[in-house]
């Protein structure tokens, strides 16, 4: 049964609970014979291939909110002073974002130890939502890592200052690159160090891995709570508004001075009519330039950067496979070919419908699900649909 209520046109939340149990219900008792129809089977493929997107989605989503909103620091990089370290796993995080986000003490919240550590789970749900609708065709990119930026958590004894974080930011730069170059050139040496280290991961696709150009270029920080300052708004389900919050909580942008490799220099001119007061006294040195926007114009601020250089330069995240990390889970053995039929949906589709011919269609199967929903569409029901259950569904 889906996960949450989705309310529909007219229906009060118990209505709308009512009839998903139906549903649920009515095609969980269904039973399919095969062969599947040759009628159906165009329909079966494309929902199977939908469902290798969905749940390679679902995946991708836990681990950017154990980064982000998690009680550990292992899956983010923390700042402790104005240098930062950077060791293997920091510099896997650094890999493939377009900027970095800072996360100062103003705006963390305390543990139940009394430790200011905890970053806000909602602003990071409201983060994934506007980052997703960067992204038309429902496809986000979150191929070995990317996201909008990575967290960096600034601890009690960290920087402070805007200055004091953008030295911090060349540092860590600095020593990813470096230390980048140093994994590609002695791989095994680092495997092993991984294989040494409970919870370190080597990444099997490690030259998919580079810092890109705007990283050097372009930070965020949030150093306030503006959107806990009152209560959040609430959607007519009753419901966190991420929308909302996207527009109450204020960040800021920082140029950082260093735009060497980009195909223009970046420019705040097209959000004028969006700045917010910026409240910092700390502004100084020569080639810095630093506003502050809401939370949905940063985003879309970076994101469109992003896409600029990657226009530009054919070669920009370029990859040669998709992450291994998030692979759609089978329910089934797929044959000796799995590792790479599981690289692309078609296949893993084509494979799913070879297991069935061959073994039938078990309960629980991936095909099984698929062609109840698709005769479920067909009756104008909707049985198990493609919909990740909301983020601000977690805290109410």
């Amino acid at each position: 049964m889906a996960a949450y209520i989705k309310l529909r046109p007219g229906m009060t939340v118990d209505e709308s609970l009512r009839q998903d149990r139906e549903i649920y219900e009515k095609w969980s008792a269904v039973t399919i014979e095969a062969p599947i129809s040759e009628e159906i089977k165009p329909e079966v493929k494309a929902d199977l291939m939908e469902s290798w997107h969905f749940k390679r989605e679902a995946i991708a989503r836990q681990d950017l909110s154990a980064a982000w909103s998690g009680t550990s620091d292992f899956y983010r990089v923390v700042l402790n002073d104005c240098l930062g370290k950077v060791g293997f796993q920091y510099m896997l995080y650094c890999c493939n974002q377009p900027a970095a986000f800072y996360w100062l003490q103003p705006a963390q919240t305390q543990t139940c130890y009394g430790e200011t550590s905890v970053t806000s789970r909602p602003i990071f749900a409201a983060m994934y939502e506007e980052w997703r609708r960067c992204y038309p065709d429902n496809r986000p990119d979150f191929e070995f890592g990317h996201f909008f930026a990575n967290p960096v958590r600034v601890t009690a004894s960290g920087p402070t200052t805007v200055p004091e974080i953008i030295d911090a930011h060349k540092s860590l730069c600095t020593q990813a690159s470096t230390l980048l170059s140093n994994v590609k050139d002695r791989p095994e040496e680092y495997r092993e160090f991984c294989n040494a280290h409970r919870g370190a991961e080597y990444p099997s696709d490690l030259q998919n891995h580079a810092l890109n150009p705007l990283y050097y270029s372009i930070i965020l920080m949030i150093d306030n709570l503006d959107s806990l300052n009152d209560d959040y708004d609430r959607e007519i389900d009753g419901y966190l508004s991420l929308p909302k919050i996207a527009q109450y909580q204020t960040v800021l942008i920082v140029r950082t001075g260093n735009e060497q490799g980009l195909s223009a220099p970046i420019s705040f001119e097209s959000l004028e009519t969006q700045l917010r007061p910026l409240k910092r006294n700390d502004i100084a040195g020569e080639g810095t330039e630093v506003i502050r926007v809401s939370l949905v114009v940063a985003i879309q601020f970076i994101t469109s950067l992003e896409r600029r250089e990657e226009s530009a330069n054919s070669a920009a995240r370029k990859r040669n496979r998709v992450d291994a990390r998030y692979y759609p889970i089978p329910s089934e053995d797929l044959g000796e070919n799995e590792e790479i039929i599981q690289y692309d949906p078609e296949l893993w589709a084509d494979a799913n419908f070879v297991r069935a011919k061959k073994h039938g269609i078990r309960k629980y199967s991936a095909m099984e699900t698929s062609v109840l929903r698709v005769l479920s569409r067909r009756a104008g029901e909707d049985f198990l649909g493609f919909e990740h259950v909301p983020l601000n569904h977690r805290w109410v």
